[in-house]
């Protein structure tokens, strides 16, 4: 029973670490994203108020 729950634990720690390793790539991509869209509607912006 002992060997079996600390195999679970290690499980869940692996499966802890991918998903933040997830989240934090798709937080990272999302603030790029964002980054060059704000980028382009500012020249955008400069552009059409001249």
């Amino acid at each position: 029973m002992g060997l079996k729950l600390i195999g679970l634990l290690g499980l869940q720690n692996w499966i802890l670490k991918k998903t933040t390793i997830a989240v934090l790539t798709f937080c990272a991509a999302y603030i790029i994203v964002v980054a060059i869209m704000d980028y382009g509607f500012n020249n955008l912006f400069r552009v059409i108020f001249k």
